[in-house]
């Protein structure tokens, strides 16, 4: 740069422009300026700054520095540049090779990647989406499947997986019927008709045994519309199933009203040898009708019923236990037995003891409780206090809690546990009488004939007109493998000729699931679980106490109210309609209990129904914990023989004796409810704490079981 000056003395410069400012400018205009050259400062580049990479989706920057005084751009030498930009890369290809897929999990297809900007590519190098290279699933590794087994599943060997042949029919399918509405009113009409031509002595022998097939032949649509709506009932439990299986009923007690008026009509009539004989009837029925004639003859047994049926309904809809709730109870306990003496009965309790066909007296059934007070009751008790204590501190893990689960937690979710039930049907069999656990259950599941549900509670097995079937609602308590085991055994009662009569009935089901258990524990044994082994042990027995103890409790309360009669000072001279419940706590006592709060409960349940029912769980259960304690002694092979022929004996000639449940259960070789070894055998078993599991029968599972634990 330069700068103007006047002299080439500065201090002379200087007073010159102070003294006379205005000669100074004179002087200016005629002096000639003397310039100089000042030097250029240097730029002010600051720190480095730091650019940005190019790859292959963008363009970079040079690293460079900005003068913050001129605004020009130089590189890391700090030389000057044009420009800052760096050119965008290609991209930079890695080859990925195909990753094949699973069942469980889908593969990726052989691709490229590019290291940069982690796009994918197909093998042409041309950009694609990841899911487009995802691989289809693969197929489950079932391994071979037999056809026409439709009970088991095949299991993945990859992902644990399961499948089962479908059905080939449907229990609804094979139950559906519409009922003949018109056909109904028509066949009411004409026994109105019939009734009233037979009263006043018009009618023919004819028009009785046209009625007659009349009835008959609409009974099978009855019956079958009948089971029909029962199975969607329990099925889907809507408000229109309800409503069909209600409408339904009342058809049927209709129906029922009215053939019973035709038979009485014709009993009084002048055709009664002639029509009411064994031409058309047989003398069972003829029997029936007599007995039936003559509760409709009988306003005294017209009236009773009636009075019974409407107490019973109230006991069974009612959810306030008041006075009056006891008091309707006490009433029904006096009806009852007023009927049971005009029938010939000392007391109801004995008229219920036959109205089940059981041939045993009540003096027996005493003797029985007496066995159980005396052997079983305390030592039951003391174990279940243990498994309640046990189960506190009792988590299962690891093979243990896949069984566990398998067992108690969502049979129809988990696959182990219908293989492992599968495997153990396959042991009960007998094939001289053709009888088959697996054989009979697979048929069940390959006609359709097992339902399950979510809104109905409960399991049961029903026998219905056309075809037998098993229900269970989908929760823990209705839907686990016990629960399946014990219904199984009711429907093989209904597949194989049996007895007619419900201690057997029960039997068959309760015993069916004591050999599962023992079949449990010794594959428990030989994975090691010795946790779980003591878990179900445990189990088992609180089980076990409950049952015995509630319904032998129960059942001895009611022989008392209809005998009207207890041991002890206060109940001797007959039980006063206040002194209910101070004899339910009475017989409690006897045993060891204190269940003074179930007593409502217990009336709405059993008391409310047919009398005696209860009895039935304790009758067949001591031969059934008989059967798990024949297990500990004989092993499970020879126990399953005996317990067959409780399915078989009708067909084996060398059984002779009278068709009844003890001689049954002798014929059988199973341990009798009235005979004192069986509670001391089974007093041994549970002492022992039942931890020594019988020897595993390699053999069977060698020869039968397909299935295993660690499969």
């Amino acid at each position: 740069m330069t700068r103007e000056i006047f002299f080439s003395s500065p201090l002379l410069n200087t007073f010159i422009f102070h003294v006379s400012p205005l000669f100074a400018l004179l002087w200016m205009s005629k002096k000639v300026v003397e310039s100089i050259e000042i030097p250029a400062l240097g730029h002010d580049y600051g720190k480095l700054i730091k650019g940005s990479a190019a790859n292959c989706a963008k363009s970079g920057t040079a690293d460079h520095y900005e003068c913050s005084v001129c605004g020009k751009l130089f590189d890391k030498e700090k030389k000057e540049i044009e420009t800052l930009e760096i050119p965008q890369k290609d991209h930079t290809f890695k080859h990925v090779d195909e990753v094949a897929s699973t069942c469980a999990k889908a593969g990726t297809a052989e691709h490229y990647e590019c290291t940069q900007c982690f796009k994918y590519f197909n093998l042409e190098k041309e950009e694609v989406t990841k899911a487009s290279l995802s691989l289809p699933l693969a197929e489950h590794q079932y391994g071979e499947i037999d056809e026409n087994d439709y009970f088991r599943y095949a299991i993945c060997t990859v992902c644990g997986k399961g499948v089962r042949k479908e059905a080939v029919t449907s229990v609804e399918d094979e139950l559906r019927c519409e009922f003949d509405q018109e056909g109904y009113d028509q066949l009411i009409t004409n026994a109105d008709l019939v009734i009233a031509a037979l009263k006043d002595e018009t009618a023919v022998l004819e028009d009785c045994v046209d009625l007659l097939d009349e009835f008959n032949e609409f009974y099978e649509n009855l019956l079958d519309s009948y089971y029909y709506a029962h199975y969607r009932y329990t099925r889907y439990n809507t408000a229109e199933t309800i409503d069909e299986y209600e409408e339904i009923e009342s058809i049927n007690n209709e129906f029922y009203d009215k053939y019973q008026k035709f038979l009485a009509a014709a009993y009084d009539s002048t055709l009664k040898d002639t029509f009411l004989c064994l031409e058309y009837f047989s003398q069972e029925e003829l029997d029936e009708i007599e007995e039936d004639i003559e509760i409709l003859r009988n306003e005294q047994l017209k009236e009773l019923n009636d009075q019974i049926d409407e107490i019973q309904v109230y006991l069974n809809n009612t959810t306030t236990f008041d006075n009056e709730y006891y008091h309707k109870y006490y009433e029904q306990v006096q009806l009852r037995n007023q009927l049971a003496q005009i029938y010939g009965y000392d007391n109801y309790y004995d008229y219920g003891l036959e109205s089940y066909g059981r041939v045993y007296s009540a003096e027996d059934v005493t003797i029985m409780r007496d066995y159980y007070n005396e052997y079983l009751a305390e030592v039951l008790s003391e174990k279940a206090e243990e498994y309640t204590t046990f189960i506190q501190s009792y988590t299962p893990s690891g093979g243990e809690k896949v069984i566990y689960d398998a067992l108690f937690n969502g049979l129809f979710t988990d696959v182990k546990a219908m293989n492992i039930i599968a495997d153990f049907f396959s042991l009960i069999e007998d094939e001289e009488y053709g009888v088959s656990f697996f054989d009979t259950i697979n048929e069940a599941f390959k006609n359709g004939s097992i339902s399950i549900g979510s809104s109905y509670e409960g399991a049961f097995c029903q026998h219905g007109a056309k075809v037998a079937y098993m229900y269970f609602q989908n929760k823990v308590g209705y839907g686990d493998s016990f629960t399946f085991v014990h219904e199984s055994g009711h429907y093989n009662f209904s597949c194989e000729p049996a007895l007619d009569d419900f201690d057997l009935y029960e039997t068959h089901s309760q015993g069916n699931e004591q050999l599962f258990a023992r079949y449990i524990l010794n594959l428990c044994k030989q994975q090691g679980y010795t946790k779980l082994i003591k878990f179900i042990q445990l189990k088992m027995i609180s089980d076990w106490n409950w049952t015995l103890s509630i319904n032998t409790i129960a059942d001895e309360f009611e022989q008392a109210m209809y005998e009207n009669y207890y041991t002890g000072e206060k109940f001797e001279d007959g039980i006063a309609e206040n002194e209910m419940k101070d004899l339910w706590n009475a017989v409690c006592a006897k045993y060891g209990f204190a269940y003074a709060g179930y007593f409502p409960t217990i009336i709405s349940y059993y008391y409310s129904g047919n009398s005696v029912y209860e009895l039935a769980y304790v009758m067949s259960l001591i031969p059934s914990i008989g059967i798990f304690a024949m297990s500990d002694e004989v092993g499970l092979e020879e126990t399953i023989s005996h317990y067959v022929k409780l399915y078989t004996y009708a067909l084996d000639e060398n059984f002779t004796a009278e068709e009844t449940y003890v001689n049954i259960l002798e014929y059988a070789g199973l341990y009798s409810p009235f005979n004192e070894d069986t509670y001391i055998a089974i007093k041994e078993c549970i002492e022992k704490r039942i931890e020594t599991v019988a020897e595993v029968d390699e053999e069977i599972y060698k020869r039968r079981g397909k299935y295993y634990f660690t499969r």
